[in-house]
């Protein structure tokens, strides 16, 4: 079905024309590679079946973004922090591969856990969701013990719910959306526990709330659509097969562009993060059939 929608020849070469002489990727042309667009690069060529022709480069310059300290920072020599980690072990091992201090890493990771279960985006400072599902996610690449029951407990207290929908929120102040909603399902998933039923009721009827006539969804009901928050709620929709109000697959293909890449909305440039989500947006919405 992607191979309809897109031009897959074209969306390698644009991911391909941003990747930087150090052998990371860039967000955009001419952009210095960080881990995390690098993680959404090498994403992008595994979900489209398309060869990797600089593995060990590329691998490279993950590992020169580890620090003394064990955790990564987003480019080379840059401060260390617990998503630009989790970011570098998932590309490293999408590529076949380890961080060259795998103990180093897992201590800084655990470092950054807090008294609440959660985790902070570095060393001492307050737990948010971001951070707690990046921390968990890059300790199980790695086959590291995480404390479960403290993490479930933690990210519990991070729900919120009216009268017939609920959310999560990134932390115990913040404003809940469907991004911190979709890390805390996958938070319970890595966990190995379902969702409550009358929650999960609640976060479907809010995530569907969230979509817009043009098929795409904001962060929160009433707000414009953009492929960030398309992507998060077609991830939680998918995990329950539910069906759409509107046809969310014209969204994602307004966000496609001639270069081959996906922009944030219709009509902006192109960076491989949004080609990564509109690519995974077609996806989802294949596995529930909304593109016939």
């Amino acid at each position: 079905m992607i191979d309809k929608m897109i031009d897959i020849k074209k969306t390698i070469n644009f991911v391909k024309s941003c990747e930087d002489k150090e052998g990371g990727f860039g967000n955009f042309v001419h952009d210095e590679g960080g881990v995390d667009s690098t993680v959404a690069g090498i994403e992008i060529f595994n979900v489209l079946n398309a060869k990797i022709e600089n593995r060990e480069k590329h691998i490279k310059f993950l590992k020169k973004c580890q620090n003394p300290d064990g955790g990564f920072g987003r480019k080379i020599n840059d401060v260390s922090a617990i998503d630009y980690t989790c970011s570098a072990v998932a590309a490293l091992y999408e590529l076949g591969d380890y961080p060259e201090n795998v103990k180093g890493m897992v201590n800084f990771v655990n470092l950054c856990k807090n008294p609440d279960g959660g985790f902070g985006r570095t060393p001492g400072s307050p737990s948010d969701l971001d951070s707690t599902i990046s921390a968990i996610a890059a300790l199980r690449i790695v086959g590291e013990i995480y404390y479960t029951k403290e993490i479930i407990n933690y990210i519990k207290s991070l729900y919120a719910e009216s009268e017939n929908f609920a959310f999560y929120k990134p932390n115990p102040t913040g404003k809940g959306n469907v991004e911190y909603t979709n890390l805390a399902l996958m938070g319970y998933d890595m966990c190995g526990i379902e969702e409550e039923q009358e929650k999960r009721k609640k976060i479907i009827n809010f995530t569907l709330r969230c979509q817009n006539e043009d098929g795409g969804f904001g962060e929160i009901p009433g707000y414009p659509s953009n492929i960030d928050y398309s992507y998060s709620a077609l991830e939680i929709l998918s995990k329950f097969n539910v069906k759409l109000k509107y046809n969310a697959m014209e969204f994602v293909k307004k966000c496609y562009n001639e270069d081959g890449g996906f922009g944030f909305i219709p009509g902006t440039s192109s960076k491989v993060e949004y080609t990564y989500y509109g690519i995974s947006c077609l996806n989802y919405l294949k596995f529930l059939e909304l593109d016939k």
